[in-house]
């Protein structure tokens, strides 16, 4: 049986991304033992990387991902870039230049039976190259032209969906509304259906302390998210809530729902990461092919220090390989 190609981009030069590229897919890596890693990066870069940490690197070069690959090795479709810095932790436009056209090129190569698995990127290096995207999940949607995508975080049993994302904590409560809620939680059941999952039970997580409390601690809860929540029950989805978000992660590792909605950035951050920080994965959902990445940045701090731990990027190959084979199946 042929294993899958999955396309692994190495991300800003400067941080960690080349680091844990090179450590998931060195010789006896257990990725090879269920997929193809390709890497779409830049050889220079990780060849620099790896004599800087000590590492050996265990990859050829590729023009496609459908080339003959040796066994047990990662191909590379290799892309240089001038000018780049490597490991170093500098913030430039160079580099968030690269991260960018590794990231495009990889989005070329991507499709239904070759998903794509993401290094960090890091958001100023970004702006400091005038590319006006917050992150990977616009580029993808833009370069893509998906409608509506979905950011799925999953660890163990947990699986959490966000309502908002990257926007000031000022504005989360201001961007609430009783449609919005309803056309979001109804985009993460079908999302969920992609993926496997026939009949999704979600929960919605409450904003104030103990749900509010009938209007106690806020009145979000009775006036936005109830209402939403039951105009979805009555169209005949599976959802409960508002659960108050000090108790709804846990019992989301229980296996009380398939997923959690969260209302705000580190509302569910904050649970994923503390149960399993390395080992939790990034998914976005509604693009023509599987995403995933690490839950990490690309800690500048230690850059070229052979410390990063390449846990989270091989969770999120073993995912991007199971999500793909289950969204192919159905």
């Amino acid at each position: 049986m042929n294993k899958p190609v999955v396309l692994i981009t190495q991300g800003d030069p400067a941080g960690i991304g080349p680091e844990i590229v090179l450590k998931a897919t060195a010789a006896g890596s257990e990725v090879f033992e269920f997929c193809r890693p390709v890497l779409v990066a830049d050889n220079n870069v990780l060849e620099m990387t790896a004599e800087l940490i000590g590492v050996k690197t265990n990859f050829e070069i590729v023009e496609t991902p459908d080339d003959n690959i040796s066994d047990g090795m990662a191909g590379l479709v290799n892309c240089n870039v001038p000018d780049v810095t490597v490991a170093d932790g500098a913030i430039t436009a160079e580099n968030g230049n690269s991260s960018y056209l590794f990231l495009v090129k990889a989005i070329e190569l991507a499709g239904p039976e070759k998903p794509l698995v993401t290094a960090p990127i890091n958001k100023e290096a970004l702006k400091a190259a005038f590319i006006e995207y917050p992150g990977h999940t616009e580029i993808l949607a833009d370069q893509t032209g998906a409608g509506n995508i979905y950011t799925m975080f999953e660890t163990g049993r947990l699986r959490i969906f966000f309502y908002t994302r990257h926007i000031p904590f000022k504005d989360i409560v201001r961007s609430l509304s009783v449609e919005g809620i309803e056309q979001f939680c109804l985009g993460c059941l079908n999302a969920l259906k992609e993926i496997g999952f026939k009949n999704p039970r979600i929960a919605l997580a409450a904003l104030n302390p103990h749900g509010g409390e009938h209007g106690m601690f806020g009145d979000e809860e009775q006036l936005i998210l109830l209402p939403a929540i039951e105009a979805l029950r009555n169209k005949g989805h599976d959802i409960c809530g508002p659960v108050p978000a000090d108790s709804v992660f846990y019992l989301g590792t229980q296996g009380e729902f398939d997923a959690v909605i969260s209302l705000y950035h580190d509302q569910g951050h904050i649970a994923a990461k503390t149960l399993d920080f390395f080992g939790t994965v990034s998914v976005t959902l509604g693009l023509p092919f599987i995403r995933t990445s690490v839950d990490h940045g690309t800690a500048m701090n230690i850059a070229g220090r052979g410390e990063a731990n390449p846990k989270s990027l091989i969770e999120a190959i073993k995912l991007a390989v199971h999500y793909s084979t289950q969204t192919r199946s159905i």
